[in-house]
C-alpha cells in the first residue's frame, strides 16, 4: 500500500477452516488429507484468484495446492453455510463465519491435523488525518465484533 493515499489497518487474524456437513460426510465419507478433495463436492468462493486451487500447510510448515472439484462457485459466505448445512459440499470459511456452527457442532472440520492458515481482516480508509467520527465507530465496531468472537 506504500503507493496509495489509503491507510490500511489490520483489525482481525482468524484462522481457515474446511468444513462438511456430518450428512455430506455420511454420505460421500470422510476426507482425511486435502489431496482426497478432488474426488469430493467443493464449494469454492468466486472472489478468489483461482477458486479451485485451495491452500493447505502441511506439517514441515510447506505450502501445497490442491486443485478442488467445484460443484458450485459464489460469493456469499452465507449461501456456502446454507449448502455446507444442506449436505451439498465442503467448504473452506474464515473462523468468523463458522463461529456459531462449530460451537453448535453443526458442522465437521476437517484436516485438524494440519497447521491452520490464517487470514487478515484490514480496515482501509482515506486519511487519518481528517477521519470522521462515524467511520472511527464503524472501524472499533466491526473490530470489536470480531474480537467478541
Amino acid at each position: 500500500m506504500n503507493d496509495s493515499y489509503l491507510i490500511c489497518k489490520k483489525i482481525y487474524t482468524s484462522y481457515i477452516y474446511t468444513v462438511a456437513s456430518k450428512e455430506y460426510l455420511l454420505k460421500h465419507g470422510t476426507p482425511h488429507h486435502p489431496h482426497q478433495l478432488t474426488q469430493h463436492d467443493c464449494l469454492t468462493y468466486s472472489n478468489l484468484k483461482h477458486p479451485d486451487k485451495w491452500q493447505f500447510i502441511d506439517q514441515q510448515q510447506q505450502t501445497f495446492t490442491v486443485n478442488v472439484r467445484e460443484k458450485m462457485r459464489c460469493n456469499n459466505a452465507n449461501m456456502h453455510l446454507s449448502m455446507v448445512q444442506a449436505g451439498h459440499g465442503i467448504c473452506r470459511l474464515p473462523g468468523f463465519y463458522l463461529d456459531e456452527l462449530l460451537k453448535h457442532n453443526r458442522v465437521e472440520t476437517l484436516f485438524m491435523q494440519l497447521p491452520m492458515q490464517q487470514v487478515d481482516v484490514f480496515a482501509l480508509y482515506p486519511s487519518r488525518k481528517h477521519l470522521s467520527a462515524k467511520v472511527r465507530r464503524f472501524i472499533d465496531l466491526v473490530s470489536n465484533r470480531l474480537q467478541s468472537n
